[in-house]
């Protein structure tokens, strides 16, 4: 694999404003991650229930802090344009060198 984004970013941007990004970016696999257990999840079921508790949540922050949901919104334009060029989910999120599944590590 080439040179991975988060490296080219760091060295036009610097490490605060990547740090910053990074952040984002696991954000939104969060997000992404609540949401595709949502989705999966049994009509009616307790799984359903509780896992929209914390979609909830979630979307309420966002509601909250409206400069978060604007950058949140930027990344999934990203995620989409990404996709619309020919790229997986999975290619999107290991090109800044995480995992495209949240682990207990990274929390």
């Amino acid at each position: 694999m080439s040179e991975r984004i988060v490296d080219q970013a760091r060295a036009k941007f610097g490490d605060r404003q990547i740090e910053e990004y990074m952040a984002l970016v696991k954000a939104t696999r969060s997000l992404m991650a609540i949401w595709a257990m949502y989705v999966k999840a049994p009509t009616g079921s307790m799984q359903e229930h509780i896992i929209g508790i914390e979609l909830t949540r979630m979307m309420s922050e966002l509601e909250a802090h409206p400069d978060h949901a604007a950058a949140m919104i930027e990344s999934l334009l990203a995620i989409i344009m990404h996709l619309r060029m020919g790229g997986t989910y999975e290619q999107w999120f290991e090109s800044f060198g995480i995992s495209s599944v949240p682990t207990k590590e990274e929390q």
